[in-house]
């Protein structure tokens, strides 16, 4: 459970940091999103009770979040 709102976090962060390099604009969301993934991330690896279980869901959620809710409108 705690690889799902790292893994929406993470598909915003990549989709913030594509339109960002297409429209040179949201610069400050990217770092912040960045910054967040990098601290709330690190901290719930952290207490994952399941590390592999962990990282292959957010990977998942990650990709299944960029490709349905940001891939479409960039």
């Amino acid at each position: 459970m705690y690889a799902l709102p790292i893994g929406g976090l993470a598909a915003e962060t990549m989709g913030v940091g594509i339109y960002l390099i297409e429209h040179h604009t949201f610069l400050f969301q990217f770092v912040f999103n960045l910054t967040g993934l990098a601290v709330i991330g690190g901290l719930f690896f952290r207490h994952a009770t399941n590390k592999w279980v962990f990282a292959v869901t957010m990977a998942t959620i990650s990709a299944a979040g960029y490709f349905v809710f940001y891939h479409p409108f960039l």
